[in-house]
């Protein structure tokens, strides 16, 4: 009978490690699942904290001149979002006529222009800028075309829905064999 009991002593003990067993790996089961489903929770409120509290600004990547006018870097800034991209455009593009914060950099454009108009139809983005632009060649170290360029870089590099730029001065287009006109006459 001793041994008997011994057997059934053995035989408890072993079923309690078994059940035990099957306990710990339920239980590694739950685990794993409750992990992962907090892990997508926090994942999907992550998504809607950004959309609600996204922050109002972009960072966007402005190229200059350097002041030898030789060659041209870039700057990283950040510019405030807006709702359309002729706004975003417009933006940037009077961020881009502030000239650069670096002072091995020099400014795209002349002192005193201003953006009068900036249009988006379809993929072909149309620019007016004021006439003195038309002083760039006196002020800056690099010339009116290559100024040109630069925007025309600067845009197409931002806004990658854009396939061409239009550039006009006072409504007129930009190195069309018409265009005639000088920087110091009155309208």
């Amino acid at each position: 009978m001793e041994r008997h009991l011994r057997w059934h002593s053995r035989f408890r003990e072993l079923l309690r490690k078994q059940g035990d067993y099957i306990l710990t790996d339920k239980t590694r089961r739950f685990k794993s699942i409750i992990l992962t489903a907090s892990f997508f929770i926090s994942f999907i409120l992550s998504v809607i904290a950004y959309r609600l509290f996204r922050p109002p600004y972009e960072g966007r990547v402005f190229y200059y001149p350097v002041n030898t006018g030789a060659k041209i870097k870039s700057e990283l800034r950040v510019i405030p979002i807006r709702e359309n991209v002729e706004e975003q455009l417009a933006v940037f593009l009077e961020e881009l006529l502030l000239g650069p914060a670096s002072l091995e950099l020099t400014k795209t454009l002349a002192k005193g222009t201003a953006i009068n108009n900036v249009a988006i139809v379809e993929k072909i983005a149309y620019v007016d800028f004021s006439r003195q632009i038309l002083n760039t060649e006196k002020e800056l170290p690099i010339s009116y075309d290559e100024a040109f360029d630069n925007i025309r870089h600067n845009i197409e590099f931002n806004f990658s829905r854009i396939e061409k730029v239009v550039f006009t001065i006072e409504g007129r287009q930009v190195n069309k064999s018409l265009y005639v006109i000088q920087a110091d006459a009155d309208y």
